[in-house]
């Protein structure tokens, strides 16, 4: 039966985004993360082209070079073994229409990330069954998703070059399950990308091409032209991949009464290849940062749960509480994100604003 891409058939809260009438992909801004897993019915979905066209019953992935199996079938992955990884996927997107210069793209706001349980064979395992030899520098994903893109007006799939090493991470799978369900079509379903610690244009939905590459650069529109950091003129400077440090302040909430005195804090952290190091709390505009504690059962490719306290001695009113995170390969969280032209991975700090009562 084919997969329907009707949003009216999700049941969620989920908000709608924005709609392109012409290309008809599900924009969708989910809930604000609440530290467990996000349900597939509250995850964000966004997508490049409309949907593929697919059938999970005849659904086929080629695997150009491979020896032993050239095109593998939804049967042909639920017979290897499977891994789960818990993990989160952030669009790289997330946060673009909160940067005081509007960058081009959708403007998204904060709930762009969501974190599922995700199950399938390793990728490194999909092709040792296909028998493709291993020695190639690039590997080339291609979805079933192909349109014009905008505004250029070309004739583009999406297509993405995974670094040899990334592709043999025994984390990096090709999903069929999400949250212990039959991956949703919306979500790519039968089978897409995972590949944690980087943002959500790595994660290939409906992948229907995987084909080795010797040359160490991938020159597709979506990992070339688009899905770069470049400056405002155009120049390209670097791919964006990994994902950099986030922290989100949970409790209290935006325009919260809080009484005087201590304030107990409560968020999340994350971050890319790099584990959350350490994360602070500001209320004086960081002049002074007061560390916060982790918890200790965070996740590898999820996020941190943390803890921290505020004490509010001065007059009553409004106040801001801000907070940081620093990763283990010391990046830190600033007030102002690396600025470029599509406005990609917008990491700096948000603030709660509290209410603060005798």
């Amino acid at each position: 039966m084919m997969h329907s891409a009707n949003p009216q058939q999700r049941q969620s809260r989920l908000r709608v985004r924005a709609r392109d009438p012409k290309q008809r992909p599900q924009m969708a801004e989910g809930l604000a993360p609440t530290g467990g897993i996000t349900s597939n019915e509250d995850f964000f979905i966004v997508h490049h082209y409309a949907p593929a066209e697919v059938d999970a019953s005849t659904w086929k992935l080629e695997l150009k070079g491979a020896t032993k199996r050239a095109v593998l079938t939804l049967e042909d992955l639920r017979s290897l073994p499977l891994h789960s990884v818990t993990a989160i996927v952030e669009c790289a997107g997330m946060s673009r229409g909160y940067l005081p210069d509007p960058r081009a793209g959708t403007q998204f706001g904060h709930g762009m990330v969501g974190k599922a349980k995700w199950s399938g064979p390793r990728l490194k395992d999909v092709l040792e069954f296909a028998g493709m030899p291993l020695d190639f520098v690039t590997l080339i994903v291609r979805g079933g998703d192909q349109g014009l893109t905008m505004p250029e007006n070309e004739h583009s799939d999406f297509a993405k070059g995974l670094p040899r090493d990334k592709v043999l991470d025994g984390d990096t799978l090709l999903a069929i399950n999400m949250n212990d369900e039959p991956l949703p079509f919306l979500h790519g379903g039968p089978a897409r990308m995972v590949v944690p610690g980087w943002y959500g244009v790595w994660w290939v939905k409906w992948p229907a091409v995987i084909e080795p590459s010797a040359e160490a650069k991938f020159d597709g529109f979506w990992q070339h032209r688009r899905y770069t950091f470049q400056t405002l003129e155009g120049e390209q400077v670097a791919v964006v991949r990994d994902q950099l440090p986030r922290s989100v302040i949970v409790s209290p909430s935006d325009r919260q009464v809080v009484e005087k005195g201590k304030v107990g804090i409560e968020g999340l952290a994350w971050a890319g290849e790099s584990r959350i190091a350490k994360v602070e709390v500001s209320i004086d505009r960081g002049r002074n940062w007061t560390p916060c504690q982790l918890d200790a059962g965070k996740d590898r490719w999820g996020w941190t749960r943390w803890t921290g306290t505020v004490e509010f001695n001065g007059p009553t009113g409004l106040h801001q509480i801000a907070a940081r995170a620093t990763d283990e390969a010391a990046r830190t969280q600033e007030w102002t994100s690396v600025d470029n032209k599509f406005g990609y991975a917008n990491n700096r700090i948000v603030s709660v604003c509290v209410d603060v009562v005798a």
